[in-house]
């Protein structure tokens, strides 16, 4: 048979709170907005895989030019910085979409 050891509890172990240095609650904080690591980090289609792709946001509606305030449409996850020579649009990632 094994002996089990049991922590010994004292009147003092009782009477102090749990964090006594630590005041407000964990949910007072607010967190701010990671920033993307690269901000310039854009889509230029150059082969026939990333052309697809770009196409394929702007048939979706997931890629768009930012509204006069700079601010995206709804559901547009992906901004339009420019076009390419063919007139593919070069974007850049903006947000990321919530199913």
């Amino acid at each position: 048979m094994r002996s089990v050891c049991y922590p010994v509890m004292t009147d003092s172990t009782f009477s102090q709170s749990r964090h006594p240095g630590k005041k407000g609650s964990a949910m007072a904080k607010t967190r701010k907005p990671k920033e993307p690591d690269n901000k310039d980090d854009v889509i230029v289609p150059q082969d026939d895989t990333t052309r697809h792709f770009v196409q394929t946001l702007v048939a979706n509606g997931q890629a768009a030019r930012p509204n006069a305030d700079g601010s995206l449409p709804p559901g547009v996850t992906h901004e339009i910085v420019g076009e390419t020579p063919g007139g593919v649009p070069i974007v850049r990632r903006r947000r990321f979409s919530m199913f």
